[in-house]
């Protein structure tokens, strides 16, 4: 079968191939026989029929320059993996060497030496051939050939000389066949049956096909042989012959059609066994009593993980995922960015203002000048209706180059007592991600000792469009390094959007200290406008990215209100109830829900905003209010007011929040 061939065609690896394999089954080893490109080659590439391939060359891709050039011969083409097109290859072809690519790494079908040599126009060597000509005709033609002023090149005449006979003033035979065919015509007798032995059927010499039977030598004693021959006949009076009486003769009177006269060695009135017709691995017990084989226990135990009373392993059930069930799997807090307390838009963050889109989840990162704005936005991806919000950064003031340490993205920190129980086992990092730069993104991963890091790279495959991706850790945390496993950071997971050669490593393994992406991380902070935005984040163990789990806003509250609470003047216009100890302060008592460790407060807005209630009058503070302590569930604060009203110790009143007053209660990392 022939090479196969398109117009124009072009993909990309996504995800990482190998230059040697691992496995002693190089041909089915995922990301070295077998590679992955975009799924955008499903609608162009066939499998190709048996004896059929494809030629791709493989190559890197550096603005202009080109490298890394790899052929391969694509003898299987697999479409049946959502996301992604499967090439089952062989490496290294046409004397390439077999290389390492990346996921962004180009494939096109090109050209080859070995491609074009299929078509290349051979040359007759007796039309080149310089040599002076020989034999017969050397007397006739005199110098080198070929010469264009004969009338028949002389090839031709060579070749014809050996395929017919020559007569003399022709140019072919007078007859319709060779010399040697009529030598073979010539042997044969007149009138000669067709397919005749000569010895055993026809005596030639008296017979001419038209005397009897009797007289073609050997055909009486080849029938002999073959019936029974009675006197006087020529066939047997028998309907059967010698043989089949034979066998006839051995038949009892009235034995039956298809009777049974012994089983197994054994005669007479014969008890047949389980054995006996083959069913001797039979368990003849009644259903009730009948115990699970086996192979039945096997495969029983092979669909199910049971150990004890308890389900062990993966279980990918729909319905036990979705609902309530499943439990709390998510290590990842407000993964469906519903809850935004500080506010849902912050135009001109930078990494060093720290800012959050939405709760537990931050914009932060080193040294880079790229400025955005931050926000909860409400366009989800369409494909989970439950997924309406999402963080978004849109690029404001670009950085065009990652250089040394600079750094970005989005983050959030999971405390120590939530991973406690990932040492050792496999867990999965899956969200939905929209990007204006397609390419290579990076994940990353790493320990509040900032000692241990793993990088993991995704592909974006069309910008600006919603693409769900999931990383998978085998094997989980590793346990050496410096871990929180209390109320401290635990693990650092970040969305990588930019990131300085500092920080590169490979990606796919656990290193030794502090890295946030690799080299192939596009820059989506280069270019104002651009746009990142993520949700449906979580984190789960098993190797199995789940259904997300819907959780009940309340619930997401709670978890957010461990690291932050903001009291304003929509939730919480009357805070505290307060005394007052003297002409110009408020002791106030103000509760909050508990927090991870005792926290600190601030308090936002203008100073006028914050007021009091003392009978019909609303005295305002004239200083800003501070905590005189806090801890995990409550803090004394201060207000001081030197305005009318408070005049009288020991009156109570009331502590009330206004216009733009706010308290922030953080207890973030």
């Amino acid at each position: 079968m022939p090479q196969l061939y398109l117009n124009n065609f072009t993909t990309q690896f996504i995800a990482s191939v190998k230059a040697a394999p691992a496995t002693a089954n190089p041909a089915g080893e995922l990301d070295y026989g077998v590679l992955r490109v975009s799924d955008g080659a499903a609608g162009t590439l066939i499998n190709p029929p048996g004896g059929s391939w494809y030629v791709l060359t493989a190559f890197k891709r550096a603005g202009t320059v080109e490298s890394d050039y790899e052929i391969l011969r694509v003898t299987g083409v697999d479409n049946s993996v959502v996301g992604e097109c499967r090439l089952t290859v062989l490496r290294g072809q046409e004397g390439t060497t077999p290389r390492a690519y990346v996921a962004g790494d180009l494939v096109e079908l090109r050209l080859t030496a070995g491609g074009i040599s299929q078509y290349a126009q051979t040359t007759d060597p007796r039309m080149s051939d310089p040599r002076t000509p020989t034999g017969a005709a050397g007397g006739v033609l005199s110098g080198n050939y070929p010469n264009p002023g004969f009338a028949q090149p002389m090839a031709t005449v060579a070749q014809m000389e050996g395929r017919v006979e020559k007569v003399a003033g022709k140019g072919l035979s007078t007859n319709d066949y060779t010399t040697a065919d009529l030598a073979k015509l010539a042997g044969i007798a007149e009138q000669a049956t067709k397919n005749a032995p000569d010895s055993q059927l026809r005596d030639r010499s008296t017979h001419t096909g038209t005397q009897p039977m009797a007289t073609v030598m050997g055909l009486p004693e080849t029938l002999a042989t073959k019936v029974d021959v009675v006197a006087g006949k020529g066939l047997s009076a028998e309907d059967f012959s010698t043989a089949e009486k034979v066998k006839l003769a051995g038949v009892q009177p009235g034995a039956q059609v298809n009777a049974v006269l012994s089983v197994a060695g054994r005669s007479g009135n014969v008890v047949l066994l389980p054995g006996d017709v083959g069913l001797g691995s039979v368990d003849n017990t009644a259903d009730a009593a009948k115990p699970v084989s086996v192979l039945q226990a096997a495969a029983i135990a092979a669909r199910l993980n049971r150990t004890g009373d308890q389900m062990t392993g993966d279980l990918a059930l729909k319905t036990l995922n979705g609902s309530h069930l499943a439990g709390t799997r998510n290590r990842l807090i407000n993964g469906r960015c519903n809850v935004a307390q500080r506010g849902t838009s912050f135009p001109g963050a930078s990494i060093s203002t720290g800012n959050y889109p939405v709760d537990r989840l931050a914009f932060t990162g080193s040294y880079t000048p790229a400025v955005a704005t931050v926000e909860q936005a409400t366009d989800g991806p369409a494909l989970d209706p439950g997924l309406r919000r999402c963080a978004r950064l849109t690029v404001t003031t670009a950085d065009p180059a990652m250089e040394g340490g600079d750094s970005a993205g989005l983050q959030q920190i999971i405390e120590g007592y939530n991973i406690a129980d990932l040492f050792g086992v496999t867990f999965t990092v899956s969200f939905w991600v929209r990007s204006s730069r397609v390419g290579v993104h990076c994940l990353a991963l790493f320990n509040g000792g900032f000692d241990k890091s793993f990088v993991a790279e995704y592909s974006v495959q069309n910008a600006n469009t919603w693409e769900f991706k999931s990383v998978t850790l085998v094997g989980g945390l590793p346990a050496a390094g410096g871990w929180n496993t209390s109320w401290g950071p635990g693990l650092y997971v970040r969305w990588c959007v930019g990131v300085g050669p500092t920080y590169h490593t490979q990606p796919g393994a656990w290193r030794d200290g502090l890295y946030l992406g690799t080299s192939s991380q596009v820059n989506c902070l280069d270019t104002a406008g651009n746009v990142f935005a993520l949700t449906g984040f979580r984190l789960e163990s098993g190797a199995v990215a789940t259904p997300f789990e819907h959780r009940q806003i309340g619930d997401e509250m709670d978890d957010c209100l461990r690291y932050f609470e903001q009291l304003n003047n929509a939730n919480a216009n009357v805070y505290a109830m307060g005394m007052v100890p003297n002409n110009s302060q408020v002791w106030a008592l103000l509760e909050y829900d508990t927090k991870r460790v005792a926290p600190s407060l601030s308090f936002p807005g203008s100073v006028a905003n914050f007021q009091f209630q003392i009978g019909s009058g609303t005295p305002s503070c004239t200083d800003r209010p501070y905590a005189n302590s806090a801890g995990t569930k409550r803090a004394h604060i201060v207000l001081t007011s030197t305005s009318a009203g408070l005049a009288g110790d020991s009156k109570a009143c009331l502590c009330v929040l206004a216009g733009d007053a706010r308290i922030n209660i953080n207890a973030e990392f």
